[in-house]
């Protein structure tokens, strides 16, 4: 016979009647809550308040969130504390106004009028043909801090490099990284070389198949390659199919193989792109190359930590969430996530997802245009072209414009207080740069972005369960995941259909609301802002052991970018400036309507040529040095004062080194300062009038000029003219043994050419 204990079940039962309604709430979404109306224009990002944990912590949080009895309830009351209820009721309004639909996919089908101008553009001075056989321009800029794509095809034309030469150079560094800079999980040596070997056989029978052939490029672990693992950022059991070469390339490197380009091998990410910071506990790295202390940025980390490190031009990267754009922007890298649909990816995450672009992460705008060029081009079979359909589907990818510096006529949409709500030296480095699009005749408009907090929670939402879609089964099957990760997988798994229907509701008034209100009624062509709200954070002393979860910090890393890939609309992250103190990056992030990638790349084009000096990161590799000192040539540093040589240290630098003759080529100051310490043998002094139009000074007032004057034994030796139209004519007057007494530069229309070229010769004069 049972007995009960009567007192006890009473107050067993009145705990339960307190709880049941706690219970409740936890266990399921709160109700929607009306907070503001539809198309309030108030900026409402908040910073989050939240604690960050690393290493034991970390781990005992993953076990509280993924894989305690009470891990559903503590996910949902997360979910519930950050606006789910105020989603819900913005996607109530949304059907109540009736004036948009739902948008599992954010595309953007072109009307016939749009598509017949990118296919305009396409066939006339935007071809991309052109493009991917000679580059921009016949005399390419002068070698800045990278190579470039064009630095090599004018490497392996004039004869200077070969493919294999290059390449051994290249695999030789890479053997040499130091740990912290683990940039690649695979480089097949053998396969490289081989590579290397077809391309130069092509050049030498002058078949190269584009200007990338030859050309070294690194491919995101999220990306199928021919011959190599494809693990996705984790470590897979022992006989997994994820460690079995894989037998067919994705599309993407299917179409750079096709242009002649060497796949050097695939870059370590994230574990499965879950974050922005970078830092793989897995493969233990890698570190930003300018400063070793602080986050690279994800989840494309290897590719923009190769790019920036000077190992490759271009490298294949994925972006869900600001995963090729971010690692861009902690790299001082150009990185392009195009519109959704622009680039025919077979991943499996662009084939079953919505939020995921591919895209090139490169060393310049042009690198990161031409690779766009590439990865763009139309696969009639591709379910891309597949979903748009006829008649107007994909556009055809063009460059129109691009190499154009006069931007009057474009306008530029900012969101003040958006765009204002980052540290003062991200605010002040993307001012700068804004005003020098300005000065190049852009136009700002001041532009409202309805709802960044939802939709934010919108992306959070879609991409959560699209991630715990595809890898959720890994929670519970023994799987060896980062802590950080399983974190993830379980907030996928607990977020309810009510939400993520809410979610695309929102993220379908948002597109129409984009295109109708800013890119049309405005007629603006790209949105400004910072790239990120921070510098690249500072990595905690644990995070080896189990990554960081910084939910704070992590949001104001993509405050700016997420909004790309949830309305499938395309970015790009260019370098403005950089932070003395720490020697770290800053950029600026300009976002585009659908297919109008090739204002981006000019605008980007334009502050790269007009706005920033670009800087060399502490960890670098040189390859013109490397393959200069394979013929023998020696190299050596020598200090700055105020960012330029300092010539003293220069000059006894080189005679440390027995250095007797040195050919100079500089501004008047430097050819002064040399002739002042009576070390020139030989002068050829060039005025830019037509370069330099208005702004050249006349000849009798440069430096240069007053010290010629001071320095003996100098004789006239030619006059050389170079142009056509009104040109100069030099006079000048000599004295006895050869001290310079007078000299004029004249217009003259009897004599050709606007600018000249003087060549003076130093000659010895006995009586002097």
């Amino acid at each position: 016979m049972a007995v009960f204990n009567l007192g006890s079940l009473a107050v067993c039962g009145a705990s339960i009647a307190v709880l049941l309604p706690l219970i409740s709430k936890l266990s399921a979404p709160f109700p929607p809550r009306r907070s503001k109306r539809l198309g309030d224009p108030t900026y409402d990002l908040e910073k989050i308040d939240a604690p960050a944990a690393t290493g034991a912590k970390l781990r005992i949080v993953a076990w509280a969130l993924a894989d305690s009895p009470v891990a559903p309830l503590l996910r949902r009351f997360l979910i519930n504390q950050n606006g789910a209820d105020e989603l819900q009721d913005l996607a109530l309004q949304v059907v109540d106004e009736g004036k948009s639909t739902v948008a599992y996919t954010p595309m953007h089908r072109l009307t016939t009028e749009e598509w017949k101008r990118h296919e305009a553009a396409a066939l006339g001075a935007g071809s991309v043909k052109t493009f991917l056989q000679e580059g921009f321009d016949a005399q390419p800029p002068a070698p800045g801090v990278y190579v470039t794509v064009e630095d090599y095809a004018k490497a392996y034309k004039s004869g200077a490099w070969t493919p294999t030469s290059a390449m051994e150079r290249l695999l030789q560094a890479i053997r040499k990284l130091p740990d912290e800079y683990r940039v690649f999980v695979t480089v097949r040596e053998e396969d490289v070389r081989k590579q290397a070997q077809e391309s130069e056989r092509r050049i030498l029978k002058g078949e190269a198949r584009s200007i990338f052939e030859g050309v070294p490029i690194a491919v995101k672990d999220m990306v199928s390659v021919r011959g190599h693992p494809f693990s996705e950022g984790t470590v897979w059991p022992a006989g997994d199919r994820h460690n079995k070469w894989a037998e067919e390339d994705d599309n993407t490197v299917r179409l750079f193989r096709e242009a002649g380009a060497i796949i050097l091998g695939t870059t370590v990410m994230t574990e499965f792109g879950v974050t922005p910071l970078g830092y793989s506990v897995h493969f233990k790295g890698p570190v930003n190359a300018y400063n070793g202390s602080y986050y690279c940025g994800g989840s494309s980390s290897g590719s923009a930590v190769a790019v920036a490190m000077g190992l490759v031009p271009v490298a294949v990267g994925m972006d869900g969430g600001g995963s090729i754009r971010i690692p861009a922007a902690m790299e001082g890298a150009v990185g392009l996530a195009p519109t959704y649909g622009r680039v025919p990816d077979s991943s499996p995450d662009t084939l079953f997802g919505t939020m995921v672009k591919t895209g090139p992460i490169a060393a310049t705008t042009r690198d990161a245009a031409l690779a766009h060029a590439v990865m763009s081009q139309s696969v009639s079979s591709h379910i891309f072209t597949r979903l748009y359909g006829e008649p107007f589907g994909v556009p055809p990818v063009h460059l129109e414009g691009f190499m154009d510096l006069n931007l009057k006529g474009v306008r530029l949409g900012v969101f003040w207080d958006h765009f204002n709500d980052a540290e003062p030296l991200v605010v002040e480095a993307c001012k700068a740069a804004l005003e020098s699009l300005k000065a190049l005749g852009a136009e700002v408009v001041p532009v409202a972005l309805p709802h960044l907090k939802a939709l934010s929670l919108a992306h959070g939402l879609d991409i959560s369960v699209e991630f715990s879609t595809f890898f959720g089964n890994l929670l519970y099957n023994g799987h060896s995941l980062e802590p950080g990760t399983r974190i993830q997988l379980g907030l996928g798994y607990t977020i309810s259909g009510v939400e993520f229907n809410s979610a695309n509701i929102l993220r379908g008034w948002a597109l129409k609301y984009m295109h109708e209100e800013l890119f049309t009624k405005l007629n603006v062509q790209a949105i400004v802002s910072p790239s990120m709200g921070i510098l690249p954070p500072k990595m905690p002393e644990d995070v080896t052991s189990a990554g960081e979860s910084n939910t704070p910090l992590i949001m104001q890393m993509m405050k700016y970018i997420f909004l790309g890939n949830l309305l499938g609309l395309p970015g790009i992250s260019v370098p403005v400036g950089y932070d003395d103190s720490t020697k770290l990056p800053v950029s600026m992030h300009l976002m585009g309507a659908h297919w109008e990638e090739a204002v981006l790349l000019r605008l980007s084009n334009a502050l790269e040529t007009r706005h920033l000096q670009r800087k060399k990161p502490s960890a670098f590799f040189d390859l013109r040095a490397e393959l200069w000192r394979s013929c023998g040539v020696d190299f050596c540093e020598v200090p700055l004062v105020d960012d330029h040589l300092d010539l003293d240290a220069v000059l006894t630098a080189l005679g440390a080194r027995g250095v007797l003759q040195l050919m100079v080529e500089g501004g008047a100051v430097l050819q002064g300062q040399l002739l002042q310490r009576n070390l020139v043998q030989e002068l050829r002094v060039y005025f830019g009038a037509t370069m330099l139009g208005s702004t050249a000074q006349a000849w009798a007032q440069t430096p240069l000029t007053s010290t010629i004057k001071e320095a003996r034994f100098w004789t006239l030796r030619g006059l050389r003219q170079v142009g056509t139209g009104p040109g100069w004519r030099m006079e000048e007057t000599l004295s006895l043994n050869g001290r310079m007494r007078t000299m004029q530069a004249m217009q003259d229309s009897s004599c050709q050419g606007n600018d000249v070229c003087l060549e003076y010769e130093r000659v010895e004069n006995s009586s002097a």
